[in-house]
């Protein structure tokens, strides 16, 4: 999927189906055929500590910000 200057997209996980195992998220994206990688949050026993985690990426950080 490609997105144009100041369009958003929103994506929902669905994390039911998955093993009650511990660990973090990986996010990966490319800009400008660079491919970009940045871990965050953490799951415990397959459920994840927030409700809803709000992700913006911008041409030079990403803002992750977890709501509990």
């Amino acid at each position: 999927m490609k997105l144009e200057h100041g369009e958003s997209q929103t994506y929902f996980l669905d994390m039911t189906d998955i093993p009650q195992v511990d660990g973090d998220y990986l996010l990966s994206f490319r800009i400008n055929n660079k491919v970009q990688k940045r871990r965050f949050g953490y799951f415990t026993n397959g459920s994840p500590l927030e409700q809803l985690t709000k992700i913006e990426i911008r041409k030079d950080t990403v803002i992750v910000n977890p709501f509990f």
